[in-house]
């Protein structure tokens, strides 16, 4: 059998894309006449199924009789296929089908959709058969026995058929002209109709023609008329010579084509196209192309006109439907919600198939009662758009939803049986359409359409009313479950908040109250205590830890249900990340007689960029399992490298025990919140369950993967991968000079809490610091103004002024003066809290509980550098000593330093601290090549702060290190008085 032939089609490559694109297939085909390919999508196979099969709906091609045997199906290339024929009035033509690789169990709206599609096709073929209709025409032109002439706007010739050529300057007796107009009317030239001297020939001709000829006097009557006109309008040539044109133009349309038959009688226009609506003999309304020109006397009045009509009804109704359908399509593609889109889609089928008025009816989801969702009415329609009013079972909205097919009738009589249909014809309306609006095998709604008067629906339209709700109820039930979801997807929101809100509340009322328990321990344990006593405090701290272990476990996993756990990206050393962990846990083990031990591979990267708060975290989490799950033997950590990634190394952790084991079938919901293993260890052992599904969340955020083996009685090892990025080269960290012992400082603590005030103050005085207290912001503020502090731990949420308010205040009041450092010490721990703190001009936050050594290392961080000068005259001597003189040292410092306060800037902006690290870092360098020791301290109290990646506080430390490098400029400038002045 011969190929057939392929012709890539623009059009019909368009449709068949998106028969591909809806219903989700990989190939897609639109076959032709004589099997010609119009256009395909996906494999060619499909051609030679398509050309076997035909148009059928085949689930799986390998049972079905007529696909079975077929090449594309045995191969497995082919096995579900839904075919749909292209028919025109001969009979079928083509096919549009689509075919999947799997076998499929076609859905009745996918098949809907499908008819749908093919219905453009068929539409798209008729046009083109007429096209092709025209063409044949053009032969009867070519063989007229009439001469047939045209000429362009300056009177060159554009064509002559050949009955034209033989004439050649002979003049006919009589020349009839008609203006030759393009698509947009926009006349191009003149159109010529020439009978020769003998006038039995032009009669022949005018009688003969295919078109439908008249010609009608001044009156606007028929004085003569040919063959193919009575045919047209289905009268005798007899009843055509009785009419005029106004009992012939359509009722609707004279008022339009009166003016225009004016404008010729007054000589104002010679010719004319124009295209309406007859009415034949039979009351049936047709479309006609008119081409009207004047024959005038020699004075240029007209005495009779020359008429010709074609009927274009079955292009004019193409047009509508396809206009109709495409405008459907349109609306549904581009509106958002049902509301937009109701009265949209009424225009849309109105305004294109001539109906006046219009309504959308849709079920209730609940009740199934119908609504009114939309009206419409056409711009040209006078009265007013029917009442919604009460519906009865005869109303049409309520017959054509329960039944779920079409309804229209073409006299809608007043004193029907419903009342509103009743009110409706009464008010001239008597043609009425009804359409479903499907969903499945349910019906959603209706679609009611009115006008004056309504002709039997054809085919074409009749087909359309039948489908074209289909993708409209597909529409509606996607914009309905959209609207569920999203109404789920905020309730779902609100209860998350809501969660996170009495989350943050409860951990803010239990931090407060441990804050002062686990102080209160870690101060006895710091007194004089027999064996006894010492043990019964460490039990209070050690419960107190547990206790606030798992307050943070709920948090963690609240904000990872939330998405607000955002990772950090600073540098750290790995092994010691690692080695902390291990250090941790190893006083449990020693404890319990365990052997711990950690090995870090050779090749494992040592430097890298992550979080090491959360990976510590979850090492941490997986070495207290192990410790708390072994009695005996031993547990060993390693560290190996994995495979490199994009931005960096891919690293696999292991912790390895001798313990208790566990169940293979168990791995799984261990990574579950509050699951464990087995529920009796959670009597045995203790714990909530909730550790390995934060790490599980904590890994997956680090891009690698977490697991288990082992088995009972044989211990288990747990392992996770985490993708870690590698540190830019950077150079030699200059040693670290030793630091004074550090001084008394002047501390405010403030907090309405007694017990949360007594416990900071006595911790800080054990550390040889002053302190004062307040219990409120108003007692912090007068305070600060009364006298100087280092130091004001500011707890948030006190009565009379809160810490936010104190601190607006105090700042208020120091102006542009030096500023003291204020830490946010606070039961709050959620990032909100965190913010509004900094906002609000503090430069620190501490969360409660707060340990003494975590105070101690806060007051180190922020205690003023009183103690070092602006500048060291020993180092800046040595230094021009050492190269014996120094070219502008004011000039490079002035820049070099303008430059790195810059890259902090920027830095903090994007909160980026690896770059905050790196310019706080190289302005320590500088500033202690110069002996600018104050700004050198400030500098490496910055670059400690951003490699924790914790960047709140390194907005105040930027302020204050601006201060310090303008007096050490200032200082450079006087110790170089002569290097400043010859500047």
């Amino acid at each position: 059998m011969a190929r057939a032939r392929e012709r890539k089609d623009p059009v019909f490559e368009r449709l068949a894309a998106l028969a591909a694109n809806v219903l989700d297939a990989p190939m897609a085909m639109v076959t032709g006449a004589q099997e010609q390919t119009l256009a395909h999508v996906g494999s060619a196979e499909l051609a030679r199924l398509v050309r076997a099969a035909g148009p059928v709906v085949v689930d799986d091609a390998r049972e079905d009789e007529r696909t079975q045997g077929l090449a594309a199906v045995k191969s497995g290339k082919v096995l579900a296929y839904a075919g749909v024929p292209l028919t025109l009035p001969g009979g079928a033509i083509g096919v549009l089908a689509v075919a999947d690789v799997k076998p499929r169990d076609w859905k009745r709206r996918e098949t809907a959709v499908l008819e749908e599609l093919a219905q453009s096709a068929r539409v798209e073929l008729e046009l083109r058969a007429e096209l092709e209709a025209l063409q044949r025409l053009r032969g009867l032109f070519e063989t007229a026995p009439v001469a047939i002439s045209a000429n362009d706007l300056e009177g060159r010739s554009l064509l002559r058929n050949p009955a034209a050529e033989q004439l050649g300057g002979e003049q006919p007796l009589n020349v009839v002209e008609f203006p030759l107009t393009d698509l947009a009317g926009e006349a191009y030239g003149t159109g010529a109709i020439g009978v020769p001297e003998a006038p039995q020939r032009f009669v022949h001709a005018f009688d003969d023609a295919p078109t439908g000829m008249a010609m009608i006097g001044t009156d606007g009557r028929f004085r003569l008329v040919n063959t193919a006109l009575c045919k047209l309008l289905g009268r005798t040539e007899g009843e055509l010579l009785q009419r005029t044109l106004a009992k012939t133009i359509h009722p609707e349309e004279w008022s339009v084509r009166k003016r225009l038959f004016e404008r010729m009688l007054t000589g104002e226009i010679h010719t004319h196209q124009t295209q309406g609506r007859v009415v034949t003999g039979q009351g049936e309304a047709r479309w006609m192309l008119v081409n009207a020109t004047a024959l005038t006397d020699d004075g240029g009045w007209p005495t009779e006109f020359f008429v010709q009509f074609q009927d274009i009804t079955e292009q004019a109704r193409g047009q509508q439907l396809l206009g109709a359908r495409h405008d459907v399509t349109r609306v549904l593609a581009q509106a958002t919600g049902v509301e937009q889109a109701a009265p949209l889609l009424l225009e849309a089928l109105g305004a294109n198939l001539g109906w006046d008025v219009g309504t959308l009816w849709l079920a209730d989801e609940d009740s199934g009662e119908l609504a009114a969702v939309a009206s419409w009415r056409h711009r040209a329609f006078g009265g007013d758009t029917p009442q919604v009013g009460e519906l009865t079972l005869e109303d049409l909205p309520v017959r054509v939803t329960h039944s779920g097919q079409p309804v229209w009738t073409e006299a809608l009589m007043a004193g029907a049986a419903s009342p509103r249909a009743s009110a409706i014809a009464a008010d001239g309306l008597s043609g009425a359409v009804c359409l479903p609006i499907v969903a499945g095998d349910g019906c959603l709604g209706a679609m009611e359409f009115y006008c004056h008067e309504l002709e039997e629906p054809d085919e074409q339209l009749r087909e359309l009313l039948a489908t074209i709700g289909m993708p409209i109820g597909l529409f509606i039930e996607r914009a309905r479950a959209t609207r569920a979801l999203a109404a789920a997807r905020d309730e779902a929101l609100e209860a998350t908040q809501m969660k996170s809100q009495f989350l943050a509340t409860m951990s803010h009322e239990l931090r407060t109250p441990m804050n002062g328990v686990i102080g209160m321990a870690e101060l006895l344990l710091g007194t004089d205590l027999n064996e006894e006593q010492r043990r019964y405090a460490g039990m209070v701290l050690s419960s107190g830890d547990a206790l606030l272990t798992i307050i943070n476990d709920i948090l963690d996993l609240s904000k990872i249900e939330a998405g607000k756990l955002e990772l950090e990206h600073a540098e750290f050393d790995l092994s010691e990340a690692v080695d902390a962990a291990v250090e941790l846990l190893s006083e449990q083990a020693r404890g319990k007689g365990l052997d711990l031990r950690a090995f870090i591979e050779r090749r494992a990267p040592r430097r890298v960029v992550g979080d090491r708060f959360r990976l510590q975290q979850v090492v941490t989490n997986l070495l207290s399992n192990a410790v708390k799950f072994t009695s005996e033997g031993g547990i060993t950590v390693r560290v190996t490298e994995g495979e490199p990634t994009r931005r960096g190394q891919r690293v696999r952790f292991e912790v390895a025990d001798t313990g208790i084991g566990i169940e293979p079938a168990a791995v799984a919901r261990l990574f579950e919140p509050f699951n464990q293993a087995d529920s009796s260890t959670t009597r045995t052992y203790g714990g909530t369950g909730l550790g390995l599904s934060i790490c599980s969340e904590l890994v997956e955020m680090m891009g690698g993967q977490i697991g288990a083996h082992g088995e009972p009685g044989r211990g288990s090892t747990f392992w996770f991968t985490a993708d870690l990025a590698l540190p830019e080269p950077a150079a030699e960290p200059e040693p670290a000079a030793l630091e004074p012992a550090p001084a008394e400082v002047a501390i405010l603590v403030v907090d309405d809490n007694a017990v949360n005030r007594m416990v900071a103050a006595e911790m800080l005085r054990k550390r040889g610091h002053r302190v004062e207290v307040a219990k409120d912001g108003a007692e912090a503020v007068e305070a600060a103004g009364a006298e100087r502090f280092a130091v004001i731990l500011m707890d948030c949420h006190m009565p009379i002024m809160d810490g936010y308010e104190a601190t607006r205040a105090i700042r208020a009041a120091e102006g542009d003066g030096e500023r003291t450092a204020i830490v946010a010490m606070t039961s709050d721990t959620v990032d909100s809290v965190r913010d509004a703190c900094f906002e609000a001009g503090m430069d620190d936050y501490l969360a409660k509980p707060v340990s003494g050594e975590e105070l101690n290392e806060a007051i180190e961080r922020w205690r003023p550098a009183n103690e070092k000068s602006d500048l060291d005259l020993g180092v800046l001597n040595r230094l021009t000593s050492d190269t014996g003189g120094t070219p502008d040292l004011v000039g490079l410092f002035r820049e070099d330093s303008k430059r790195e306060l810059a890259q902090v800037a920027d830095a903090l902006r994007d909160r980026d601290a690896q770059a905050v690290a790196r310019a706080a870092h190289a302005l320590k360098g500088s500033s202690g090549q110069l002996g600018a020791a104050r700004t050198e301290s400030i500098a490496a109290q910055l670059q400690a702060v951003a490699e924790t990646g914790e960047l709140g506080s390194a907005k105040a430390l930027l302020r204050r290190l601006e201060t310090a490098v303008d007096a050490a400029q200032s200082a450079l400038s006087t110790a170089l008085p002569e290097e400043n002045g010859s500047k």
